[in-house]
């Protein structure tokens, strides 16, 4: 990630970034947040994680209680928790986003030391994780939904997820090509990058929550906190 002299135009538009302006409000992103994991996870000698997933299958499963006895929780997006424990429970130790599902209380759907991994999909979501911990000017062009103006969160809780994972899930577990046409853009879902997170991370990996209702049930909801249904979804 060196410079490169002469080859970074200070003129380019944030709208359109250039990969050395992605490069620089990535390193400034990183120099204000942390890497490190709690050292109550670090300690662990075997560590017992669970990934809850958003599925409709987990109303009314009373799953909260014996998702809490794991060590790690990881959650997804903007699910919310309060409300829900007695089928979801109440921990979470990481709970990855990106932008676009940022649209959750960081203080009040997660725990005061919960670690937020922002997943970048592309070069805006850094800039706008930027925008958000420096109370910059805000980004509202690149998005296919308009993430969140204002975001109360604690930069020493956000992380950045390494593009390793990203590479892994991507080239590795779902075969894509690395290079594809503009119209296409195949991407691992937030679940699936978090079970590869896990998978490196834990000794024991646990899911809950994922799956689709079945094709021929368009009236089944998608998720447990909201009645979006597969009809619904795929006139959108």
């Amino acid at each position: 990630m060196g410079q490169h002299p002469g080859r970074c135009s200070r003129q380019e538009l944030p709208s359109s970034p250039s990969p050395c302006f992605a490069e620089d409000v990535l390193l400034r992103l990183l120099s204000i947040t942390h890497y490190s994991l709690p050292e109550s996870i670090q300690s662990l000698k075997c560590r017992r994680c669970a990934v809850v997933g958003n599925g409709h299958r987990l109303r009314n499963s009373s799953m909260g209680e014996t998702i809490n006895t794991y060590d790690v929780v990881i959650r997804l997006n903007n699910a919310p928790v309060h409300g829900y424990e007695q089928d979801v429970g109440s921990k979470t130790t990481m709970r990855l986003f990106y932008p676009e599902s940022a649209h959750f209380n960081p203080k009040t759907e997660n725990n005061p030391d919960t670690l937020l991994v922002l997943v970048p999909f592309k070069p805006m979501d850094f800039q706008w994780m930027e925008a958000i911990l420096n109370d910059k000017k805000r980004v509202r062009k690149g998005f296919w939904k308009q993430p969140p103006l204002i975001w109360d969160a604690n930069p020493e809780q956000v992380r950045i997820l390494n593009p390793y994972y990203m590479e892994v899930t991507a080239a590795k577990l779902l075969n894509l090509p690395m290079k594809q046409p503009r119209k296409v853009k195949q991407k691992p879902t937030t679940g699936l990058l978090a079970i590869t997170l896990a998978l490196h991370f834990c000794d024991l990996v646990h899911i809950a929550g994922f799956g689709y209702p079945d094709s021929a049930n368009k009236k089944q909801t998608i998720h447990y906190y909201e009645q979006i249904t597969l009809k619904s979804m795929a006139v959108s």
